[in-house]
């Protein structure tokens, strides 16, 4: 599992804590094992992905796509019930209690999808920080903290080469760190404390920028 394999990798310890930006589910053959990996960390805090968004609202009988081949829910779906229907309303109720948002020392926001441009933090909507890509990094943010984001693949935005990071350079204030794993790219990790990007094939990079300070 790859999650696994990149936490041996930078020596995640007790001591350490993990920031899931979501998505945990649908993109691969371990979601089970990743969530049952994630929760049992205690210094793991988790923000709500659409893909848990949209297996929320599956349940409760709302209008979702979940169940989409392209979405990847039904396998999740029956490998759940397969443990008993207990493990799927487990699972639902546990996706329900997620946050959409996280601000760390007043200067990172991290977010699944992204923000909408010029909107404050607290009046951002639950489906643009779970669902946004071009209305938000297409420009600038509005906001004074470095957003960091995931849902689309960098490698939509840096328009070939190898699955990285990527800083925006232009408006300098964002950061995806979502490399292409659900589709054969790498999954990352970055680390706040350092500005170091850690990939799972091994290999590791310091970023050097400097966020707006609007």
């Amino acid at each position: 599992m790859l999650l696994d394999s990149l936490l041996k990798l930078i020596n995640f310890s007790d001591g350490d804590r993990l920031i899931v930006i979501g998505d945990m589910i649908d993109r691969g053959e371990d979601s089970l094992r990743t969530i049952g990996m994630i929760r049992a960390l205690p210094s793991a805090s988790v923000l709500l992905g659409n893909h848990e968004m949209m297996a929320i609202q599956y349940h409760a009988g709302e209008k979702s796509s979940w169940l989409k081949p392209k979405n990847g829910g039904s396998r999740n779906l029956e490998d759940l019930m397969a443990q008993g229907e207990s493990a799927y309303v487990n699972a639902i109720e546990w996706f329900k209690t997620l946050p959409v948002k996280l601000l760390i020392n007043q200067d990172r926001l991290l977010v699944h999808a992204g923000i909408c441009p010029d909107v404050r933090i607290e009046e951002q909507s639950v489906r643009d920080m779970t669902w946004i890509r071009h209305d938000f990094f297409n420009k600038p943010t509005g906001i004074k903290p470095l957003v960091i984001f995931g849902h689309t693949p960098s490698l939509t935005k840096q328009g070939g080469g190898k699955n990285r990071v990527w800083f925006d350079s232009v408006n300098e204030d964002k950061l995806c760190i979502d490399c292409g794993a659900a589709y054969g790219g790498r999954l990352a990790a970055y680390c706040l404390d350092t500005d170091t990007a850690y990939y799972s094939d091994g290999e590791s990079e310091n970023l050097v920028f400097h966020p707006h300070k609007n």
